[in-house]
């Protein structure tokens, strides 16, 4: 039952916090006011959270970036490895925000070029020690190290502590940049509207540019909720209303299935530039179920490639059911654009 309507900065900002709730927290702009701004950075900004972080019931409107980002942690950088029975692994910092390993932890490797995965088939390191080393650490892990001597520059990812992080029942709206950046894994938004967001309601990404922001959001759901004259605004490029990716530091796009186990259902996508949902690299029981389009894609900014309902880049094991589409506008339309490596017989289209 909080209200706010300026902030020099960011408004509302939470760091290793366990279980934390924000309920009926308006960031709005005082009835009667000329101000066009609250905000001047992210309305809510949240890093290495655990347990519940739940933000429910919430208005926040007219921020200058992001109405929400929610990171877990930053890459290492992967110093050395040592495989056979030594199995270790040496991490270097590159972000000083780093947290420490522990014992237990699951880590995960990428290529940093290609975020080609050097991780076992489960898809994870488990930590069985760890020393500190000058501004990193030397871990050991229990799983058994593979053609080590083949692994590019890499980096490493920490998978383990991360919350249970639910957007419920929330209005984004009038605002400039994103409106909630997903960095964790097992995210819900749901029941939401945004409305008028310039650079797109949802992006979930990791990536190893400049921002070094790590944690892969897989098993994301986006459901029951409505995105209204969204992702209109440059700079290039802009993808989608709803954009999920994984990119390297040369930022070419993952492979496939990198992020995987994607849920995007029954929500209301009217009126927002570009695509309404891009992804790239995700794959593998990834779903897009029964969405309602209503003359989506009515401005391209970035180009018409763009103009699309759905946009897959190095994307497999896609599932489209049951989307509608109704589409009075001439902008020429498409409903699926494919690119990198992805093939028709990656995507599953059912009865849309």
């Amino acid at each position: 039952n909080m209200t706010m309507n300026n902030a020099a900065g960011m408004a509302l900002t939470a760091s290793s916090v366990t279980n934390f709730y924000v309920n009926r927290f308006n960031l709005a702009i005082r009835e009667n006011s000329a101000s066009l701004m609250t905000a001047t950075a992210d309305a809510m900004h949240f890093v290495s959270m655990h347990g519940d972080a739940f933000v429910t019931n919430c208005l926040i409107e007219n921020s200058h970036d992001d109405a929400l980002n929610i990171k877990q942690g930053y890459w290492y950088k992967l110093a050395d490895a040592e495989g056979g029975t030594t199995k270790s692994m040496t991490l270097a910092r590159i972000t000083s925000e780093v947290a420490q390993p522990n014992v237990g932890d699951k880590i995960a490797v990428y290529d940093e070029q290609t975020f080609a995965s050097y991780n076992p088939t489960q898809g994870y390191y488990t930590i069985a020690s760890v020393t500190k080393s000058g501004t990193g650490y030397v871990v050991t892990v229990n799983e058994r190290m593979s053609n080590v001597s083949d692994w590019g520059v890499a980096r490493v990812t920490f998978l383990s502590d991360t919350p249970n992080f639910v957007f419920a029942n929330n209005i984004v709206r009038n605002k400039r940049n994103r409106g909630v950046l997903v960095q964790v894994p097992n995210a819900t938004i749901e029941n939401n509207a945004f409305i008028n967001v310039g650079h797109g309601s949802i992006q979930a990404a990791s990536a190893m540019d400049v921002y070094n922001e790590a944690t892969l959001p897989q098993g994301l759901t986006i459901a029951n909720n409505k995105f209204i004259n969204n992702c209109y605004l440059k700079p290039e490029p802009l993808y989608g209303d709803i954009s999920i990716f994984a990119i390297s530091s040369n930022a070419s796009v993952a492979p496939a299935e990198t992020i995987h186990d994607i849920t995007i259902e029954n929500n209301y996508i009217s009126h927002n530039g570009n695509a309404s949902i891009s992804m790239r690299g995700v794959g593998k029981d990834s779903i897009v179920k029964d969405n309602l389009f209503n003359d989506a894609s009515t401005s391209q900014p970035s180009g018409d490639t763009f103009n699309c309902l759905v946009h897959l880049y190095n994307a497999s094991d896609i599932t489209l059911d049951g989307n509608y589409n109704n589409y009075t506008l001439d902008n020429g339309l498409s409903g699926i654009v494919l690119q990198g490596k992805t093939s028709e017989s990656d995507i599953n289209v059912l009865d849309n």
